[in-house]
C-alpha cells in the first residue's frame, strides 16, 4: 500500500490534512485495533486533494469566543494546552497537571503553543505565568521571540536550539 503522509493524529482524532476529514477514536486502544483504524483511514483518504486549512479566528471575536473558537478548532498539544489552562485559569484538559515534561519539544510542539497565541494575541504578554512551570518553561518564555522569529523563517537550527535549552 502506498505511503500517506497527509494523514495522521490531531486533536485525538484521525486527521486528513488535505481534505479535514476526521475519525474519533478512544485512546487507549489495542495496537492492532489502531492500526486497523489508521488503515482504513488511510485508504479512505488516499487520493484526498489539498481543500483543508487551519481556522484561525476571527480577531474581531471577543476574547471569550476567540478563547471558545480555540478550543473548538485550534491544534492541541500538551504543551499548548498547558499554556491554555496556565494563562486562562481554565483547568479542565488532563495537560493541567503541572508535568515538567509538557513543554515544548521540538517546532512542531512549539507551532501549536505559537498558534495559540496567533489565535489569542493578547495572551502573548501573559507568557511569563508559564515561567514558574519549570527551568525549561522560563527559558522558552525567556527566547520566545527568537523561537518565533526562528519559526517564522523556517530556520533549521531552531530544533537545535531547543534542544540546548532542555527541550
Amino acid at each position: 500500500m502506498k505511503k500517506i503522509n497527509h494523514t495522521g493524529i490531531r486533536n485525538e482524532k484521525l486527521f486528513c490534512y488535505h481534505c479535514g476529514g476526521e475519525f474519533k477514536i478512544e485512546i487507549p486502544m489495542p495496537v492492532g485495533d489502531f492500526v486497523r483504524k489508521m488503515t482504513a483511514f488511510n485508504a479512505l483518504h488516499k487520493d484526498c486533494k489539498k481543500t483543508w486549512k487551519q481556522l484561525r479566528a476571527n480577531q474581531s471575536l471577543s476574547l471569550p469566543d476567540r478563547v471558545k473558537f480555540w478550543q473548538e478548532n485550534g491544534e492541541r498539544g500538551r504543551s499548548s494546552e498547558l499554556m491554555f489552562c496556565q494563562i486562562s485559569g481554565y483547568r479542565a484538559y488532563d495537560a493541567y497537571d503541572r508535568n515538567m515534561n509538557n513543554h515544548p519539544h521540538d517546532p512542531d510542539d512549539f507551532r501549536r503553543c505559537y498558534e495559540l497565541l496567533i489565535d489569542i494575541p493578547e495572551w502573548r504578554d501573559d507568557l511569563y505565568k508559564m515561567s514558574h512551570i519549570s527551568n525549561v518553561w522560563k527559558k522558552l518564555v525567556d527566547n520566545w521571540d527568537k523561537l518565533t522569529k526562528m519559526f517564522e523563517n523556517k530556520d533549521e537550527k531552531m530544533y537545535d536550539f531547543m534542544k540546548e535549552m532542555g527541550c
